[in-house]
């Protein structure tokens, strides 16, 4: 082996090591750690079946990590209604920021959202 081989190594192992400390985070991106958030959660299917807010054809749910945590990020973008057209929701189910939401939330949102992860497209 040559020693930039050996540095390599070196490296990924420290980094290896440095990820696996008691701080790592616990969620991950799966919908605030349940197998499957359409079917086993009430206030996902809520959003789903809404009569008040039909999500049309295109409509997504994602999952996202926002300041330091996993949300649930509703896009229906076919919808006229604005409190229709896009939410964000905390791992309990509480909305964060709606359609009617000040533009520079949702500007402040999309700058910082990391790790989106489609798990529902109608």
């Amino acid at each position: 082996m040559n020693f930039r081989t050996l540095i390599l190594i070196a490296c990924c192992t420290t980094l290896g090591l440095y990820g696996c400390g008691k701080d790592s985070p616990t969620t991950d991106s799966n919908t605030c750690n349940l197998s499957d958030p359409v079917i086993n959660t009430t206030w996902v299917q809520q959003i789903i079946s809404d009569a008040d807010c039909v999500l049309y054809k295109g409509a997504t749910l994602s999952t996202c990590t926002y300041k330091g945590a996993t949300h649930v990020y509703m896009e229906n973008l076919a919808s006229s209604l604005g409190i229709c057209v896009k939410a964000l929701y905390d791992c309990s189910g509480k909305k964060i920021l709606d359609g009617t939401s000040a533009d520079a939330d949702w500007k402040n949102f999309n700058d910082a959202a990391t790790n989106k992860t489609t798990i529902w497209t109608k």
